[in-house]
Order: C-alpha cells, then structure tokens, then sequence
C-alpha cells in the first residue's frame, strides 16, 4: 500500500488535535469551576442568606433533583461542597 499522506503532515495533525484536546478540556473545566463558584455564591445568598447552614448537603441533592426533573442533566452537587 503506499502511503497517500506524508508522516510528518500526520504527525503534525496529530499534534494539532492533541492540543486542541488540551485546551478544550482546560477551557471546559474553568467554566465548571466559576459555574460551582457561582451556583455556591447563589445558595449561600438568596437560600442561607449569607449564613452557613448545618443542613447544607439537604439543599443541593434537593436541588441536584429538582434540575433532573426539569430534564437537564443536572451537574453533581458533590464538587459544590467543597466550595463552603
């Protein structure tokens, strides 16, 4: 079979899209970390009320729930606790 593309123009392509990988999943997991930050800064302010609560791991499984049934794959709660 002869080689129809050059090595070094698939090397590179692969690189290309490594890269592109890369950075995708940098850019992606930002974008989770601020969406946790904010959706922590909202409980803690329209929900607690600036206060820190005792019961807080009742409130995000209930909202956890309430985000599922509105047929949205709902983000786990679980990374928001360590945001208190």
């Amino acid at each position: 079979m002869t080689e129809l593309v050059p090595a070094s123009l698939l090397t590179d392509i692969r690189r290309m899209i490594d890269s592109a990988r890369t950075r995708t999943a940098a850019a992606v997991n930002a974008e989770l970390t601020l969406l946790y930050w904010q959706v922590g800064c909202r409980i803690r302010d329209d929900v607690l009320g600036g206060e820190r609560a005792s019961y807080g791991q009742q409130i995000l499984p209930a909202l956890a729930r309430q985000l599922h049934v509105w047929e949205w794959r709902a983000p786990t709660w679980r990374p928001a606790l360590r945001l208190k």
